[in-house]
């Protein structure tokens, strides 16, 4: 019985799965349920891919952008679209097409 498990009414708190995109056309979509500021003035975003499981996604200057425009509890898709050179910039950057379900 050393195995044995004794409910004392506490349960495991796990963190979400982190969602990366590696190649253009990899994409993630759920609802929005956390936005919060992290590192780098960049944003920390939780998607709900299916009930009670969310993934967290980093955001970038790009995705932030887009992301601005979402709220909370809607329903959304990223898709990377892979990286770009910026017209202006001449700088490499990640691109993304972010759509929301209308409320």
């Amino acid at each position: 019985m050393a195995n044995e498990k004794k409910d004392d009414g506490f349960i495991e708190v796990k963190t979400n799965e982190v969602f990366t995109f590696v190649n253009a056309g990899d994409q993630i979509m759920g609802a929005l349920v956390n936005k919060s500021p992290g590192a780098y003035d960049n944003f920390v975003y939780d998607i709900e891919v299916s009930p009670g499981v969310a993934k967290t996604v980093f955001g970038i200057t790009v995705l932030d952008q887009k992301l601005k425009k979402v709220e909370v509890g809607q329903v959304v898709r990223i898709t990377y679209l892979g990286e770009k050179i910026g017209t202006e910039s001449k700088r490499k950057y990640k691109d993304f097409k972010v759509e929301a379900k209308k409320k």
